[in-house]
């Protein structure tokens, strides 16, 4: 499969990403690919990696979250041509009394 194909999940690769909330796929990325990421990664400063917007930012980031094997499999896990995603951070407090209490 080339770079510029959509990657597509098996009916039994969706099912198993809708039971467990999670799916990993092999081979997914090249591993010239993989190891250039890997490498610009080991130079950015350690701050870089808790930005939740360095896809809006950087080449590299930008190369792997719009990567069309990837996107392929949003799409296809969302059912949407154009797929929104949105990444949120909650932080609950285990000393409420209320176990769902957000703060």
């Amino acid at each position: 499969m080339g770079a510029e194909q959509s990657a597509l999940l098996t009916p039994e690769q969706l099912k198993k990403y809708h039971e467990d909330g999670y799916l990993v796929v092999h081979n997914l990325l090249t591993e010239g690919e993989v190891d250039a990421f890997v490498n610009y990664e080991a130079t950015q400063y350690p701050e870089w990696r808790n930005s939740l917007h360095n896809h809006k930012k950087d080449q590299q980031w930008a190369s792997i979250a719009k990567h069309p094997r990837i996107v392929g499999i949003i799409k296809q896990i969302l059912q949407s041509e154009k797929p929104n995603i949105i990444k949120t951070f909650g932080k609950y407090d285990k000393r409420e009394s209320d176990d769902n209490a957000r703060i």
